[in-house]
């Protein structure tokens, strides 16, 4: 049996103006005001965790924290798998996706990707990718092109991203390791 809860992670600023904990206190989505650094977290774990340390699982570009949840075909996912390994998992929703607020006068344009890049970059490689190591993706179920109906639900979870990565890379460690030190959670 393993439960879920939800929490917004951010940066010390945000405590100093509203008394609220910051990422060092936990933080609860009802009481969280938004701002740049906010990150949205899933805990996932076994009623007793068996490790001493949680694993955290980060999206890549055009994903949110539910691609962890299930595969595109039906499958539980990498956090049920750990989980059923003993492991709390966190599972964190980058800045402007999934639960992690989108605010374009600070965090600029969005992006996506094409439905035909998705193919060339992740799910049908080793017949559209240009470079070398592409010929052995063997992973994908399915044809992954457009029309298959694991393609088809894999495309649908993809998101809009931001289109200058380099906010993303400068989200403050304290909002990434959010309470990590701390069995409080």
């Amino acid at each position: 049996m393993s439960n879920v809860s939800m929490i917004l992670v951010g940066d010390s600023a945000d405590a100093a103006e509203t008394g609220l904990p910051s990422a060092s206190g936990l933080l609860t989505c009802a009481s969280l005001p938004i701002s740049r650094w906010h990150l949205a977290a899933s805990r996932k774990g076994a009623s007793e965790a068996r490790h001493a340390f949680p694993l955290v699982l980060i999206h890549g570009a055009a994903q949110t924290a539910t691609n962890w949840m299930r595969t595109p075909d039906g499958r539980p996912g990498w956090a049920d798998f750990f989980v059923g390994q003993g492991y709390t998992v966190y599972m964190i929703d980058q800045p402007a996706r999934g639960r992690s607020a989108w605010q374009p006068d600070i965090d600029g344009k969005l992006t996506a990707f094409a439905a035909e890049r998705i193919e060339q970059l992740f799910t049908a490689p080793e017949t559209l990718g240009n470079w070398p190591q592409a010929k052995k993706h063997t992973q994908w179920p399915g044809s992954g092109r457009i029309g298959d109906p694991v393609f088809d639900a894999f495309y649908a979870t993809q998101v809009q991203y931001l289109a200058d990565v380099v906010p993303t890379e400068r989200v403050p460690p304290d909002a990434r390791s959010f309470r990590l030190r701390s069995p409080a959670w």
